[in-house]
């Protein structure tokens, strides 16, 4: 799972791996260890819900993302690559949610001779 933060977006790229855990056991996660302290760490969760639309929480240093579980079983077949949700918090306060299939590149570089 690889991260990205910015000031109004949270972009979750999941490779197969990840998507497979997260089919067979409803979540996947990823720890950020911050010292050398146990507790130092910065924990983010994505998990499967029955709901139509996602949410995020975050408590103690673990942002958990809700995903319907629905949208992602359309990624078995890989026809859809990334869903994009946005998440209004106040009038002012819109935060995009992006959730990407990282495929694997399968293209290999061309060798000069």
């Amino acid at each position: 799972m690889k991260l990205r933060f910015t000031t109004d977006k949270i972009r979750i790229r999941l490779n197969q791996s990840d998507i497979d855990t997260l089919k067979d056991q409803g979540m996947v996660e990823i720890i950020v260890r911050l010292g050398l302290d146990v507790l130092d760490v910065f924990k983010t969760s994505v998990i499967l819900s029955e709901s139509l639309t996602p949410t995020i929480k975050m408590l103690n240093k673990h942002i958990r993302v809700y995903l319907p579980a629905a949208s992602i079983c359309n990624w078995s077949d890989k026809q859809e690559v990334i869903l994009a949700y946005e998440m209004e918090f106040s009038n002012t306060n819109i935060l995009t949610l992006l959730i990407e299939f990282d495929k694997p590149c399968f293209h290999k570089e061309q060798v000069n001779e």
